[in-house]
């Protein structure tokens, strides 16, 4: 099932770019950028009831987007393909241990995905108002262990969510264009969800672009 919806989805992409070759010259442009995501909207307290370890609230995920970006026949409107990358940006955890005595906690977060849509916006040729809706394949994991057995009250947790499958992004911003060279900041949101687990996650996006 999955490999159906990934090839659906490629296939999708390769429409959107050939179907606008063929009605006008394309003007692809390509933007990098540094992207931060907070997780604290899938905060989950039942680790802080049972151990003062667990101190990692309001993970902060740190990670890169590309995204290449072509035209329409509308002035108004672009496509866009894209993947992302995102890590933990907090090292957290802690470990005490002696010889079979040990009172630790560990914290992990990433993931990351491709993703296509479609970008309406309101264009001047050196400022203009963006904001993007797109689906993809997205995949997030969230690891999180507490152990002690060295004082009481003893504590054993270990917790993996994962989530691999469709999801969504929404975004809103502005640009600032001069000659080829651009920037493009923007509010933004994911949301990915699986049988298993499901990650929503608000933050912002810092791309520079460059147009071809």
């Amino acid at each position: 099932m999955r490999k159906t919806l990934l090839l659906t989805f490629l296939t999708c992409c390769n429409f959107i770019v050939y179907t606008q070759e063929k009605e006008q010259k394309i003007k692809p442009s390509l933007e990098i950028g540094y992207s931060v995501l907070f997780n604290n909207l899938n905060s989950d307290n039942y680790a802080n009831f049972k151990s003062s370890l667990a101190s990692w609230d309001n993970t902060v995920l740190n990670g890169m987007n590309i995204k290449l970006v072509v035209n329409s026949k509308h002035s108004f409107l672009d496509y866009f393909v894209g993947t992302t990358f995102m890590v933990g940006a907090d090292q957290l955890g802690s470990t005490s241990w002696t010889s079979g005595n040990t009172n630790s906690s560990d914290y992990v977060i990433n993931g990351g995905g491709v993703y296509a849509g479609i970008s309406p916006k309101l264009k001047k040729k050196h400022f203009g108002l963006t904001s993007e809706f797109a689906i993809g394949v997205f995949s997030f994991k969230e690891y999180q262990a507490i152990f002690n057995n060295r004082n009481e009250p003893f504590v054993d947790i270990y917790d993996k969510k994962t989530s691999a499958g469709l999801g969504a992004m929404s975004s809103v911003g502005f640009y600032i264009k001069t000659g080829r060279f651009g920037i493009s900041p923007s509010i933004n949101a994911i949301f990915t969800g699986s049988s298993n687990a499901s990650f929503l996650f608000y933050g912002f996006h810092l791309p520079l672009s460059y147009q071809f």
